[in-house]
């Protein structure tokens, strides 16, 4: 099996883990539980990527064939269409790896009939077969899925603890930066991503710049700036499929860069960024061939179905991640009308944006802000098209906050 990540903020879990790949003692089915959702789910999906000897790029791209993520596809919980496709997914050998993985996230969303439809495999599942349960606690989880699950707790992680490991990882990174990425991204993991994004961070800049001085804009300009926005955001979703690809097969890379050398040293430093978009999208296509020879027919479609799902959530992540700042950035106007210390605010690193902002706004106006914006969360978490929910949101910010 593959090596196993050390996690320090979850020390005693690694340290877990470890032993067990070291030993080839792996349960059928752990439910993982306590810390933030985004925490369980990455050591998830570092314990998957080892299971399946594989790297770890691959599982968050969604291609990897015999790692499965789950979570609820409805706002009541989990669908029976959902569990009949684990079920039948279960009965399948593996494609690529000598196991399969199932990440269940949300498993507190399994209601009393999809946990009594999953009860069966989970009992009695094949040997090649490992299920990964996440939830906020064991008392909100069915007890008949707790019962044939081992438990593993996950200790809460203190804020300043991530700083300081943060400090250490990201050495361009300031601490603002730092305390800011961390609230406004849902993983210690996913906040050195975005610090390292500048798409995203672009993204976020330009809408917070946007809402500070949105009483100078008209509504064309406010129309255009939310385009601004999410053609950031597509900029960063391209990056990110290129960077999978990149990753899918390290021998097809090296053979690219080996082969695109010559006509890399003649390519000018103007287009050194074309050149690597159109280098991965070669290592695609080898890749597909190579996929196509040895993967079925339905074990191809599978995995179209997982890079879809993949690319799906990638986006919506990232406009989830987005809103979620301007939230915080009405909430720190807030705090500052209210003479609240700086030292507390949730995005540090946007004070003298927020500053500026205070001059347009008072804190009726930022609540205000905070409810515009969460009605665009809902748009968005109900599939409205993300350009229609981000033009909609800066419209009723400048129907109802501006002064005529």
């Amino acid at each position: 099996m593959s090596t196993f990540p050390q996690n320090s903020l979850q020390p005693e879990v690694s340290s877990f883990f470890k032993t067990a790949l070291g030993a080839q003692s792996i349960s059928h089915a752990y439910l993982f539980v306590g810390a933030h959702s985004e925490a369980r789910l990455e050591m998830a999906k570092d314990l998957a990527a080892a299971l399946v000897e594989s790297d770890r790029s691959l599982i968050d791209a969604g291609t990897h064939p015999d790692v499965r993520v789950y979570k609820p596809a409805s706002a009541v919980g989990y669908l029976s269409e959902q569990i009949t496709e684990i079920i039948n997914d279960v009965q399948l050998s593996p494609s690529r790896a000598h196991r399969k993985v199932f990440i269940v996230q949300d498993a507190q969303s399994l209601t009393d009939k999809t946990a009594n439809a999953l009860l069966k495999t989970l009992e009695e599942p094949p040997e090649d077969v490992t299920f990964l349960l996440l939830a906020q606690s064991e008392t909100t989880v069915l007890p008949t899925i707790v019962s044939r699950s081992q438990l593993i707790r996950f200790r809460h992680e203190d804020e300043r603890e991530l700083v300081s490991v943060l400090m250490q990882k990201m050495n361009d990174a300031t601490e603002d930066q730092i305390i800011s990425a961390l609230h406004v991204a849902s993983s210690p993991r996913a906040a050195q991503a975005f610090l390292r994004n500048p798409s995203e961070r672009r993204a976020q800049a330009i809408l917070l710049e946007t809402i500070a001085e949105l009483p100078k804009f008209s509504t064309w300009q406010l129309l255009q700036k939310a385009q601004e926005v999410l053609g950031a955001l597509e900029a960063n979703n391209t990056e990110k499929h290129a960077h999978a690809n990149l990753q899918h097969d390290k021998g097809n890379n090296r053979r690219q860069d080996e082969a695109g050398c010559g006509a890399g040293c003649a390519e000018s430093a103007q287009n050194a960024e074309q050149q690597a978009t159109l280098d991965a999208a070669r290592a695609a296509e080898q890749q597909a061939a190579i996929e196509k020879e040895f993967l079925s027919a339905k074990a191809l479609k599978e995995i179209e179905k997982a890079q879809k799902r993949a690319q799906k959530a990638a986006s919506s992540e990232a406009l989830e991640q987005l809103l979620h700042a301007a939230e915080l950035f009405f909430r720190d106007i807030v705090a500052l009308e209210a003479g609240v210390a700086e030292t507390i605010l949730a995005l540090p690193d946007t004070l003298e944006t927020e500053r500026r902002a205070c001059i347009n706004w008072d804190s009726a106006q930022a609540l205000r802000g905070i409810e515009i914006v969460e009605a665009a969360r809902n748009n968005v978490r109900h599939n409205v098209a993300a350009r229609l929910a981000f033009e909609a949101m800066l419209c009723h910010m400048e129907d109802e906050l501006c002064q005529k």
